[in-house]
């Protein structure tokens, strides 16, 4: 439960991160593709809202904080789409690469845990959704745009891939600890 009230900050705030970056899009392929992405992201959310609903939370109604380091994640994207655009296209994969294995693991833990069906299919929805529509070539779609990168700002992209894979592995390490902690769902409220 506590995997999917994060996930549902990361995909709900997307649409917010992604616009930004289709601002500042550099040319016409650019944009079209970031136009594409950003629709294909709008209303994911409604997929874990069902998750979250089917376990009695609604975030709409008790607003709720994301743990530090998927705050930390989803504000490093939206740094990046504001002051670093090259650093946003090149990130992007790393959110959407699929992860068939935690993918695989997740649904026999949620069944295991006897969640119900309106909990785990949506989400599971939302993986197939993002693999059906191949997200996790949106990094090539957009760097492909791209016509020259300087040494000194190919290193500056690669430091913010690595970040971005950092973040991943803080937001896993939070969840465990603060949701996996205690029997009961510990929501952080405002």
């Amino acid at each position: 439960i506590g995997y999917a009230i994060e996930y549902y900050h990361v995909v709900a705030f997307c649409p917010r991160v992604l616009a930004p970056g289709l601002s500042q899009a550099d040319d016409y392929e650019a944009m079209m593709a970031f136009r594409r992405f950003y629709q294909a992201e709008q209303n994911h959310d409604r997929m874990l809202l069902k998750s979250l609903s089917a376990v009695g939370i609604d975030p709409r109604v008790q607003a709720l904080q994301p743990l530090p380091a998927t705050f930390s994640m989803m504000t490093s994207l939206g740094i990046y789409a504001y002051q670093f655009p090259l650093a946003m296209k090149a990130v992007l994969f790393v959110l959407e690469e699929p992860q068939l294995e935690f993918n695989d693991a997740f649904l026999r833990n949620a069944k295991r845990l006897g969640l119900p069906q309106d909990f785990w299919k949506p989400i599971n929805a939302h993986s197939d959704v993002n693999e059906d529509e191949d997200h996790e070539a949106i990094s090539l779609d957009l760097m492909s745009t791209v016509e020259y990168v300087g040494s000194d700002e190919a290193h500056e992209v690669l430091l913010r891939v690595a970040d971005m894979c950092e973040h991943l592995v803080a937001t896993g390490h939070e969840v465990t600890e603060w949701y996996g902690g205690s029997e009961d769902v510990r929501l952080r409220v405002w």
